[in-house]
């Protein structure tokens, strides 16, 4: 015996469409939130190079490749490739 499937009621199509919804604001505070993130990764970024500067050359090699032991992807690698050949390039050149 075959039962037809009632329509669900109007409060909860209702519901439905409130849950799937996103509250008023919520992008904003995420776009904050990222940039808050991204703010925070260069300022770290940016004292991480001053300690670098100051750094022995010893210690910047063995920074270097931790490093580069510590990507997770071809594609990472590959980025960290790009800037080695750029930089090096731009030793050779004297325009570093």
């Amino acid at each position: 015996m075959a039962t037809a499937t009632k329509a669900p009621p109007r409060a909860a199509k209702d519901a439905a469409t409130r849950a799937k919804a996103p509250e008023p604001g919520t992008l904003e505070r995420i776009r904050a939130a990222t940039d808050d993130v991204r703010r925070r990764l260069r300022e770290e970024a940016d004292e991480l190079q001053t300690r670098l500067d100051r750094a022995s050359e010893e210690a910047r090699i063995e920074l270097g490749r931790a490093a580069i032991r510590a990507q997770r992807t071809p594609q990472a690698l590959s980025e960290l490739a790009r800037e080695i050949r750029r930089v090096n390039d731009s030793l050779i050149d004297g325009t570093a």
